[in-house]
């Protein structure tokens, strides 16, 4: 990712902002949802051995292609999904 400035300004310019924006504009019909690409999904299960609820898979072609990601809802059997997984393991990235 790159960043501009311009006068006062930063402006944010690059792949990851594209698909970023791209996954805010997804066709899950749900209101209140975690969502976190499979990538990201990859590293946290992998590398920090990071076990994460049940989650449901959504791919969707863009016009940047495929990106594919996992969301949980944010109600499900009255928990909410942040706090299931906030609980399975804090890390910094």
């Amino acid at each position: 990712m790159s960043v501009y400035q311009i006068g006062r300004f930063f402006k944010l310019f690059g792949r990851p902002l594209i698909d970023a924006h791209r996954l805010l504009k997804n066709s899950i019909g749900l209101d209140t949802y975690v969502l976190i690409t499979n990538q990201y999904i990859k590293e946290l299960t992998s590398v920090y051995k990071l076990p994460l609820p049940g989650g449901y898979n959504a791919c969707e072609l863009y016009d940047v292609g495929n990106l594919c990601c996992t969301y949980f809802p944010f109600q499900q059997n009255g928990k909410t999904a942040c706090s299931a997984i906030a609980r399975a393991k804090r890390i910094r990235v």
